[in-house]
């Protein structure tokens, strides 16, 4: 057979997996997380429906079995969903927004996606066969939940080299001539974000670990306990970090409405700079009540309110460059907004 018969008979299934161009590796990471969005929103439906009358609850058997699709609903819209949607964006705009022709590090991100898609499809077998996070009284099944921990190590591994190889094309793939100030706002975002992710995420991963060495052979003592793994992880699924998330979104808002109104705000300096803030004050890895001291963690406490006091004026100014940018756009939109940019 010649290599042109060979090319000739790959299948559509064998060019996506062996490729390295953007555009399809943001397929994979769109579809798995528009899909992993779905089944988060329906766990999460579910539970809610049996939050409405629990002392007659018909959808699970106990309450070891809500606490699993509680955190399967997270789990799902969080690091199976919107950042590999996040990631899936910045695969396929950032390149273009920074005048590269393609992703740097191209086989890297086409390892971290399907390396991701393992671990998600890990992570959700985990959570099917009576595993997931650890259950309040214990009754989840020992070796799913180390399943469902190692998914969840292959998700972080995943996002984290896609994240740097989006990272390495801003710093390093710009066209020459071009800053960092003059790259979109999504790159900036993305930049911002993907920075604060690089933090947190192995973060979370010594989280897992920590918990998967404990589980595994004999009872666990402390971080592998059942009734102690999901408090060790359930810090990147609440404020401040999840405030994160936001950000890449806010540079596509910014993006859209920049080329719409075909202005930009009078101190575009200022708003970069405040993004930079909101991704700052979004880090979330201290947040985490487990390895709180005995007694009232007065520290922490304070904190965390100053924390979510100093985010309030940030999301101020960045909302003031946005109306800035529709004020001084909105004279040249006319009766409607030009159909190409929308």
């Amino acid at each position: 057979m010649t290599t042109t018969d060979s090319d000739g008979s790959s299948t559509a299934v064998e060019e996506a997996i062996t490729s390295t161009d953007p555009v399809t590796l943001s397929k994979v990471w769109g579809m798995g997380g528009m899909t992993a969005v779905l089944v988060g929103l329906v766990a999460g439906l579910l539970v809610s429906l049996e939050r409405l009358d629990l002392e007659s609850a018909g959808i699970f058997g106990s309450g070891d079995e809500l606490f699993q699709f509680w955190s399967a609903h997270r789990v799902a819209l969080v690091l199976l969903g919107v950042l590999p949607i996040l990631v899936a964006l910045g695969t396929t705009i950032v390149p273009k927004q920074c005048g590269a022709n393609t992703l740097l590090f191209p086989r890297a991100a086409a390892f971290a996606c399907w390396t991701w898609l393992i671990g998600a499809g890990m992570t959700v077998v985990g959570f099917l066969v009576d595993g997931g996070l650890g259950t309040p009284d214990g009754g989840g099944q020992r070796q799913a939940t180390a399943l469902t921990l190692m998914g969840i190590l292959l998700v972080i591994g995943g996002l984290m080299v896609a994240t740097m190889c989006i990272l390495s094309t801003i710093f390093s793939g710009r066209a020459a001539g071009m800053g960092l100030g003059d790259i979109g706002y999504l790159s900036w975002t993305t930049l911002v974000a993907g920075t604060i992710w690089l933090g947190m995420l192995p973060v979370l991963a010594a989280n897992a670990v920590l918990a998967y060495v404990d589980l595994r052979g004999r009872p666990a003592v402390r971080f592998g306990a059942e009734d102690a793994i999901w408090e060790q992880l359930s810090w990147v699924f609440t404020h401040p970090a999840i405030y994160l998330l936001a950000l890449p979104v806010l540079g596509i808002a910014l993006d859209v409405v920049s080329s719409a109104t075909g202005s930009e705000p009078a101190s575009r300096g200022i708003l970069l700079v405040a993004t930079a803030a909101f991704g700052f004050l979004s880090f979330g890895a201290y947040a985490q009540s487990f390895f709180d001291t005995p007694g009232i963690p007065i520290m922490e406490e304070a904190i965390y309110v100053l924390a979510a006091f100093a985010i309030v004026p940030v999301a101020l100014v960045v909302l003031g460059g946005v109306l800035d940018l529709l004020r001084r756009g909105g004279s040249d939109l006319g009766s409607r907004p030009p159909a190409p940019v929308v």
